[in-house]
């Protein structure tokens, strides 16, 4: 009976914070130099990530009215989110559930005042290392990334290719759950992940072998398809 009296209030508290509240952090992503900057908004079921940053060369991708950013459903790790390449639109949809397999750790370190533990990930291709805080008790993160017993405040590739940093965290009080910005756009015009890299990469490919053929001895111009994702 003693254990149970124990047990009651830990529950109640986790419950009250993860379903009264949205939890808010800003992200620095840097890729090779450049840094991007993209806000996350969490409550216990869904996450949003949108970019914020109008001076970043990245913004263009983002900035159009209906990118709603990424949009992740955690309880069926289901994301949907809208791209705009070579003239051609895709709502994408992608599903990571079965992929979030981490590894913790007993590294810990300190981010913007919160004691984090390390946990490693291999995802797609690439290894990361990340932070999370169990004292901010919503498992998200920016990206796809999520599954972790806290928010991750930090998560790179171990190759330091590709890093998320968190810049500041907020914890805001709100009853209303977030709702998924995509819930108007019509079935068929979704498209799977994989489908979507398909295209992308045939693109890539032609435009590649186009501009070989056109290239003199002395032209060196190369056409590279990379992403965080490499499958």
């Amino acid at each position: 009976m003693l254990l149970f009296g124990i047990l009651i209030p830990i529950l109640t508290s986790f419950y009250a914070i993860t379903t009264s509240s949205k939890l808010q952090i800003e992200y620095k992503h840097t890729v090779k130099g450049i840094n991007t900057y993209f806000t996350l908004v969490s409550d216990a079921k869904y996450s949003t990530l949108v970019c914020t940053d109008s001076d970043s060369p990245m913004y263009e991708k983002f900035k159009s009215n209906k990118d709603k950013g990424l949009f992740l459903d955690r309880t069926t790790g289901q994301i949907f989110s809208y791209s705009y390449f070579f003239k051609k639109e895709f709502y994408v949809m992608d599903n990571i559930q079965t992929e979030m397999k981490w590894i913790l750790t007993n590294k810990s370190i300190l981010i913007l005042g919160y004691e984090c533990k390390s946990a490693t990930l291999s995802f797609r291709g690439r290894q990361y290392e990340a932070y999370y805080a169990k004292s901010l008790p919503i498992s998200t993160g920016p990206f796809k990334f999520y599954g972790l017993p806290g928010a991750i405040l930090d998560i790179r590739t171990t190759d330091q290719k590709y890093v998320f940093s968190a810049e500041a965290v907020s914890k805001l009080i709100d009853n209303n759950p977030i709702k998924d910005p995509y819930a108007s756009v019509e079935k068929e015009n979704w498209t799977t992940y994989y489908e979507y890299r398909t295209k992308l990469k045939k693109k890539f490919s032609e435009i590649s072998k186009a501009l070989k053929a056109k290239a003199t001895k002395d032209d060196e111009t190369t056409l590279m398809f990379e992403s965080m994702e490499i499958f």
